[in-house]
Parts: C-alpha cells; structure tokens; sequence
C-alpha cells in the first residue's frame, strides 16, 4: 500500500471538501498461474498487491454525488438513485454500475462525495477495473452500515462489470481484491468458491511485471468472444462449463467442433492442470518447476488461446533467455499488458537494462518495470 498516494487523495478531499472521510485502500492483483480460467469455473492462482487505488468518501448533503479522479483530473456528478443511469465508455462506468446494484439493497441513498486516486497503470494487466469496483463497493457497504460480506461485494462487483461495463469477466479479479492476504498466494477454485492461502516460499527471488506499454480494451477486443467460444463447447458436450469436460471427452470428439473452439477449449483444460501442478511446486519449493510451467503457460496463451500479442512473445522469450528468469509468461486478459517474471532479486537491474534495450530496439517504444508485493486484499484506512 502505498502512504504517499493515501496522503495525496486524503489532502485533495480536504481541500475540496472539508471534512473527514472514510479512507479505502482496494489493491490490484497479479495471477501467477491459470489465465481465462476462472470464466470457465476452473482453477487460478492470484494474488493482490501493494499498488492499487485509494479513495477518501463520505455522504453529502448536496442533490448529487461528486466524484472527483486524480488520475483522469476530471469531476463528475450523478445521483446515485437513478435508476436510468447508463453507460458512458468512460471510467466512470465502473462506479455508475456498482451504484445500479447497490440501488437494489438500498431503496434510497443519501448522496456521496468521493477523491480517487491510483498508482496502477490502466491497461496493463492488473486489474485496476477490479480495484475501482471493489473500492466503491467496500466504500459504500461501510459508509451505509450494510454488512455485506467480502463474497457478498465480490459478486456485486463482477455483476456491475458483467451487466453495465460489458465485460465478460470472471469472479478471480473481484475475489482476489478482497480477500487477499500478505505474502500469501490465493489458490481458488472458481466453481466452488473453495479457496486456500499459500505461501510464498522463494527467499531472494521476485515476482517483477514487464509493462509492454500495449494497452487494450478488453471490451472492445475478443475477450467476450473467447468466453462464447468455450461456453459453445462446453454446451455441445452438455456441460455446463468446461470445468466438467476431461481432455479425454474433448479429444475422443474433437473432430465435432471447429478447430479453433477446440485449441481453446484444450488451452483451458491443461491449464488447470497446471494450477494444480504450479501449487504442489510452491509447496515443495521446487522453483525450476514452477518456472517452466509458468513458460507452458504462455505458450498456451500464444498458441492455443491465441490472446498473446508480438510485443509480449518478444518479451517473454527474450526474458527467459536472461539467466536470473526462472519463469515468464503474460499475464491478464492478453493482447497488451505485462508479462509476469520469477527472477532472481541480485539480477534484477541488469535485467531491466537488457530488456528495456533490446524492447527498445525492436519497437521503438520503452517498456515498464514493477516490483510488486504480495498484500492485503481491500481494507479501510484508520486515520493517522
């Protein structure tokens, strides 16, 4: 959690509002392992982060609502018992669809005033749309005295982006924002909900994301396409969800279903497998393990998923070449965003060095390095 940005939001509501707020912290998340899985009821393995967003709110007595960004610089207004509030393409959307659900529990709200502030890059494969919906929501269910728990918001959240952003997107995000826990990995089974902690057990390496500076929009880009997809080859085997299919079922009648729908639908299973495979590595320490599964992974993505992009094969083969890597793959929705990367902690600046010479060389674009660690998942902030 980073102080310096809470200070930045805390002193912007106090100069714009006066009083005292209630404080959010809502972090970001990485996935080690098991990517476009839990869409299909399988198995990831997230964790939350020490960068994320930042909100000061508390109600007003005013006829609307103000919310005002940092990052974006800009200010809106609403009235958070419309219940015709629509979609806008814009950041806000996030915080418009949060609110129609909360309109559900609370036949009449008072109004808000909120600052927003973030230290995750957008776009980049951390889930900042995660971080905003479970920052509103945490903030909301305290500031009304709701009760609503972590599962509870979770579920709100991925709604809210479901039903109003027109992202098809799984639970992991939400889930993983919340429920997060310091040092600690979160092993999820998207179906149950069961769920465990692990700890992280490599002293002297870290977990280091490469920015591509690729940005996309899961939205308007083939992510919901690659959901439909699974979800017609699950259905064409009656199953409700290829959690139920074995790679077995899928190849014995493969030749029934399009080519394409099949790589994913093969992605998806193995990738599972490699959940499974990636904890017993955790648990028993075995990090070259871990690190090629990690290397499988994105192979499945690129080749099989086909959700990778140029920039992101370059950096992933160029990084595993580097003697500190013991792992790499993309990580995200894909086509943009970061690779994740299992390096060696006295390899890191010459590392960043060699990759950011050789991504410059080959795109004439610089990217982007971040140290994250393993954190608590969406918390309040005492006043200091």
């Amino acid at each position: 959690m980073d102080s310096e940005l809470i200070n930045i939001v805390k002193a912007q509501y106090k100069r714009t509002f006066g009083d005292r707020p209630l404080l959010v912290f809502s972090p970001g998340r990485i996935n080690l392992i098991g990517e476009h899985t839990d869409y299909n009821n399988g198995f990831v393995m997230p964790a939350a982060i020490d960068k994320g967003i930042a909100m000061a709110l508390s109600v007003s007595k005013e006829s609307n609502s103000t919310i005002i960004s940092k990052n974006f610089k800009e200010t809106i207004e609403l009235d958070i018992n419309d219940k015709k509030l629509e979609s806008n393409n814009h950041w806000s959307d996030y915080i418009r669809g949060v609110v129609l659900e909360f309109q559900k529990l609370v036949p009449v709200m008072p109004q808000i005033k909120a600052v927003i502030g973030s230290d995750l890059p957008i776009g980049a494969g951390m889930s900042s749309s995660a971080a905003i919906l479970n920052a509103i929501s945490f903030g909301l269910n305290l500031l009304f005295d709701l009760g609503l728990d972590k599962l509870e918001l979770a579920r709100l959240g991925r709604k809210a982006e479901n039903k109003f952003v027109g992202v098809q997107s799984g639970l992991m995000d939400q889930f993983t924002g919340l429920f997060g826990k310091k040092e600690h990995l979160i092993i999820l089974d998207c179906q149950s909900l069961d769920y465990k902690f692990i700890k992280w057990p490599f002293n002297g390496y870290s977990l280091i994301l490469v920015d591509s500076m690729v940005r996309r929009d899961l939205k308007n880009s083939s992510f919901n396409q690659r959901k439909q997809n699974c979800s017609e080859v699950a259905g064409h085997f009656g199953k409700n969800s290829l959690r139920d299919l074995d790679m077995i079922q899928l190849d014995k009648r493969k030749n029934e279903i399009k080519e394409e729908k099949y790589r994913q639908a093969r992605y998806v299973l193995n990738e599972n497998q490699r959940v499974h495979d990636a904890s017993k590595a955790i648990i028993n320490a075995e990090m070259d393990t871990l690190g090629q599964l990690m290397i499988d992974s994105h192979h499945g993505l690129k080749n099989e998923y086909e959700v990778s992009c140029d920039q992101l094969d370059f950096l992933v083969e160029s990084l595993i070449k580097h003697k500190g890597v013991k792992g790499a793959r993309m990580m995200g929705g894909g086509f943009g965003g970061c690779t994740i990367n299992l390096i060696k902690e006295d390899e890191i600046p010459g590392f960043q060095i060699e990759i950011q010479n050789k991504y410059q060389r080959r795109f004439g674009k610089t990217c982007h390095f971040y140290d994250v660690n393993l954190s608590d998942g969406t918390h309040q902030i005492i006043h200091s």
